[in-house]
């Protein structure tokens, strides 16, 4: 061999390298899309929570036969609006000014990557919903979003 020749890289393990970083940057990319694109699914999951938390203010407040005055009542118009497999009615408090329900909302989202366990996962949040004694305006509803790490069963036991 030339001395010139010596040291130097052979043709096929540059494009052998080449190849590789292209493969190497096409998975990172696709990565930080699907990890991106995650995060948007999971945050309109949330969002999703707050709309089925209204949707339930509103079928509370528009009730054929009245504002609910028992827990049956409201459990039945919880039922009625998101049905029982996404959502769970934790506690309903009346008092002579208030009444006051801590009700959990779920909906589900697609996770990224598929191949490290189900691609279908939830997202829970907790709400505390306040209706005055005479709730006929949607505006005086009070509903607080809880943390997504908060419980609804801490929620409700510590409510007064």
């Amino acid at each position: 061999m030339a001395p010139e020749q010596r040291g130097g890289t052979a043709p096929w393990a540059k494009a052998l390298g080449a190849v590789l970083l292209t493969v190497l940057a096409v998975i990172v990319t696709y990565y930080a899309v699907g990890t991106h694109r995650e995060a948007q699914r999971k945050e309109a999951a949330f969002d999703n929570t707050r709309e089925d938390a209204r949707r339930f203010v509103d079928n509370v407040l528009t009730r054929e036969g009245g504002f609910p005055t028992t827990r049956g009542q409201m459990e039945d118009a919880y039922a009625v609006t998101i049905g029982r497999t996404h959502a769970w009615l934790h506690s309903v408090r009346f008092d002579g000014t208030r009444t006051r329900v801590v009700a959990q909302f779920s909906r589900s989202y697609n996770r990224f990557p598929h191949l490290l366990g189900p691609a279908d996962t939830r997202v829970t949040r907790c709400f505390t919903i306040d209706f005055p004694s005479t709730a006929a305006d949607p505006s005086q509803v009070h509903i607080t979003a809880h943390d997504s790490d908060g419980s609804c069963a801490d929620v409700a036991a510590g409510d007064p």
